[in-house]
């Protein structure tokens, strides 16, 4: 298979929604928009992809480790958008999901 990264952007928490059907499950939001910065083990930008709201963020990469930089674009606190990182290694042949979460109290 494919040698990539796949990214989405949700807002966690927030104010609580009703849902009309009791003991059923409140659907899974869709992703939110956001930009992935992906950094190679030098400290070099190798990628930079942005997705739209809906969309999920798909980045083919060589096998390695990286520091991947989530911007959440749908959401401000202090008027800039917020920003996540993580560390990921990538296996040769594999597809690593790493989405990026932000808590809303």
């Amino acid at each position: 298979g494919p040698t990539e990264l796949v990214s989405g952007f949700f807002v966690v928490g927030g104010p609580l929604r009703r849902f009309s059907t009791p003991g059923c499950k409140l659907p899974a939001p869709p992703p939110g928009a956001g930009t992935v910065e992906v950094t190679n083990a030098s400290g070099e930008v190798v990628a930079t992809q942005t997705s739209t709201s809906g969309h999920f963020v798909v980045i083919p990469l060589p096998a390695g480790s990286y520091t991947i930089t989530g911007t959440f674009l749908s959401a401000t606190i202090n008027g800039s958008h917020p920003k996540e990182s993580e560390s990921i290694v990538i296996p040769p042949g594999h597809s690593v999901r790493q989405d990026f979460f932000l808590n809303v109290p």
